[in-house]
């Protein structure tokens, strides 16, 4: 039996965007909130502030060359590696003019780099999924959703799968690597507990989808045909991402939040991690 164990971290109000970075091979996760970036050594004995912005940091990626892209209320953003840490550019890459309470929420980078993320509102309504190319044009692939969250490619990049947690929804699209347009959109997985919205997710080497259920602080384990073959609990309610990392890609970190609970239980917020030799994870691309 898998069982999860607690990472001494400082306890997030929105723990987000749990990644591997094989470039210096730890595990980053962000407060979303407070625009606080974390990263954790594969053995979890220790635990590090990356970089502290002040933006609300919607999702972040990494690049081939160690660096961090921000998805921000802003806008994009680059941070700089520079020996223990991160410097934060001046100027955002691309900006975007967003309402009050409109910001970033995941994202993702397909084969040929341009990146993929969600969009939400305050009111959770009118989100959008965009694509953003590598020259910074940008166009939007998806619209009229609630919460755009979760994304993720299958191993091979031709299938895309799109989380809207307010629908309580994942679809499966066939993805063009070329144009990068999504077509032959299909029901992949709704059949979530009463209590839990699926969230961030993480693809393994099978094909197979873990999403975080927020509400529930479970793990669902979905096949490529849709099929739930697996589940795992945390002890924290409201599991939002998890990733796949450490030596042969065998640990499975999973990030959660404190906000929206009445009372925040000793779990809420925390990180978790479980180590096992029938993961099989993957980390999917870089820009």
């Amino acid at each position: 039996m898998v069982r999860f164990s607690t990472l001494n971290a400082p306890r997030c109000e929105l723990g987000e965007n749990a990644r591997w970075n094989p470039i210096d091979e730890r595990f980053y996760f962000t407060d979303i909130l407070h625009g606080t970036i974390y990263s954790a050594d594969p053995s979890f004995t220790a635990v590090a502030t990356e970089l502290e912005t002040p933006y609300q940091t919607g999702a972040f990626l990494i690049t081939k060359s160690g660096n961090l892209i921000l998805l921000t209320e802003k806008g994009l953003i680059k941070a700089t590696r520079h020996g223990n840490g991160f410097s934060l550019s001046d100027e955002m890459l691309l900006t975007f003019a967003f309402e009050e309470g409109e910001r970033f929420n995941d994202a993702t980078v397909d084969s040929k780099g341009r990146i993929l993320a969600g969009i939400k509102k305050a009111d959770n309504r009118d989100g959008r999924l965009i694509s953003i190319a590598k020259d910074g044009s940008w166009k939007v692939l998806l619209d009229g959703l609630r919460i755009s969250n979760g994304l993720g490619f299958s191993p091979d990049g031709r299938v895309f799968y799109h989380t809207d947690s307010g629908y309580k929804t994942i679809k499966a699209y066939c993805y063009d690597n070329e144009t990068g347009s999504l077509y032959d959109e299909k029901f992949f997985f709704s059949a979530f507990p009463e209590n839990g919205e699926p969230d961030g997710m993480a693809i393994d080497k099978n094909g197979n989808v873990w999403t975080a259920l927020w509400g529930a602080g479970m793990i669902y384990v979905i096949s490529p045909n849709g099929v739930k073959i697996g589940e795992y609990r945390t002890n924290a309610r409201n599991a939002s991402s998890v990733a796949f990392g450490g030596n042969d890609m065998h640990t499975l970190l999973v990030t959660s939040a404190s906000c929206g609970l009445e009372s925040i239980g000793e779990d809420d917020g925390k990180c978790y991690y479980a180590q096992d030799d029938t993961f099989e994870g993957s980390y999917g691309f870089l820009i």
